[in-house]
């Protein structure tokens, strides 16, 4: 997963692309542990 947001930050991958790689790497699964374990995001 942080390959490809690596690729896309330096521009050499369309943001659909990534999206997809994140979403085949288990970016799904990822955030719902997160939310699970309570996790909230910084102001």
């Amino acid at each position: 997963m942080l390959t490809a947001w690596e690729e896309f930050e330096r521009g050499e991958q369309a943001p659909g692309k990534v999206l997809s790689a994140l979403k085949t790497a288990g970016l799904p699964q990822v955030l719902r542990q997160l939310i699970d374990s309570g996790w909230t995001p910084a102001a």
